[in-house]
């Protein structure tokens, strides 16, 4: 009667650890399928992340071109001024020369009795 009670015992624990292999190998199942998700995610986000990498080097290279396109207009505004300014003082001296230039005709053409320019008629000097 032991002995049947022992091989009982046995047969059920044998069954017992059975199972649990079972249970183990059905979660080691679902633990490699989420392990298959989790890395196919893994590698989705890589490549995401190398396509954020890509768009933020051109985002970049673009800013730096505007920067330069930038500094260039910059330099063009400046020469500008300087050509205006120049232009300015060759205007304020060319005015300056027909002002004297204009005193100059008037004094010899002015009459020295009424000090006005004759409109019509011979001019004498």
């Amino acid at each position: 009667d032991s002995g049947e009670n022992g091989t009982e015992l046995a047969s059920n624990k044998i069954r017992e650890l059975q199972e649990h292999i079972y249970a183990i190998g059905q979660e080691t199942d679902v633990i490699e399928k989420d392990r298959v998700v989790i890395t196919n995610d893994r590698d989705a986000l890589k490549m995401e992340r190398d396509a954020i990498k890509t768009d933020r080097d051109a985002i970049k290279r673009d800013r730096d071109a505007l920067k330069k396109e930038r500094d260039d207009f910059k330099i063009d505004r400046d020469n500008i001024k300087k050509d205006r300014d120049a232009i300015k003082k060759d205007r304020d001296a060319i005015k300056k020369d027909r002002d004297a230039f204009k005193e100059v005709c008037r004094d010899q053409v002015e009459c020295s009795v009424c000090l006005e320019v004759p409109t019509s008629g011979p001019v004498h000097a």
